[in-house]
């Protein structure tokens, strides 16, 4: 949740109070849409619909759907990256306390914003441009793989963890943690910190040099 992707048609003017509370209602009711009604049913007029509002003033706080769903992910991403901030009181001293840092601060923040990533997934998925392509393509993946990769070759290179292919570890570490979403929504009461200890030893046993396992 550290990646801080921007809005295409977010203005560089500081918004006042008054707007910045009715963006912000405006992205809770639209969340709330999205995770309820999938990213084909969340239209402005539903989500206006939702908030009590008229579609007019969706429109003049955000420069359309697509600008809208955009901000969703913005503010999510924005709040997940303060979460994980507040949790680490000072920086792992080694890769292995590293991952596990990031699989306990990610899985924590699914598990008590589980409709907000829900929401995410949603939008990431499927949110196109103009000519067809998904909007977080490849460059995003990158940014998403990126910290995770860097663990895993500091570790390589400090011989904590065992030879292999840093990207492949970090698609199955996202892959964990993005399903954790589906289960949590599909599942409400499943055992956050049990899932995570789980999960944890799992990826601690995968990357544990053989000799050392």
């Amino acid at each position: 949740m550290r990646s801080n992707p921007r809005t295409t048609g977010q203005s560089d003017a500081e918004p006042t109070f008054t707007e910045a509370a009715r963006r912000a209602q405006i992205l809770r009711h639209a969340i709330d849409v999205v995770a309820d009604h999938g990213y084909a049913g969340a239209s402005l007029n539903r989500i206006a619909e939702h908030a009590g509002i008229s579609k007019g003033l969706i429109s003049y706080h955000f420069a359309g759907k697509d600008d809208l769903l955009k901000a969703i992910v913005l503010d999510v991403f924005t709040r997940g990256g303060g979460f994980l901030y507040e949790r680490e009181t000072r920086k792992p001293a080694t890769a292995g306390g590293a991952l596990r840092s990031y699989l306990e601060g990610h899985l924590a923040f699914i598990g008590s914003h589980s409709r907000e990533v829900g929401a995410v997934v949603e939008v990431v998925r499927n949110l196109r441009n103009d000519e067809g392509r998904l909007v977080y393509d490849n460059a995003w993946d990158a940014e998403t793989y990126g910290e995770l990769m860097g663990i895993f070759e500091a570790g390589q290179a400090s011989g904590e963890f065992r030879e292999f292919d840093p990207r492949v570890m970090a698609i199955a570490v996202r892959r964990v943690i993005d399903g954790f979403t589906f289960q949590v929504m599909g599942s409400p009461d499943v055992d956050v910190a049990a899932f995570t200890a789980e999960v944890v030893a799992l990826f601690d046993h995968a990357t544990t040099p053989r000799e050392r396992s």
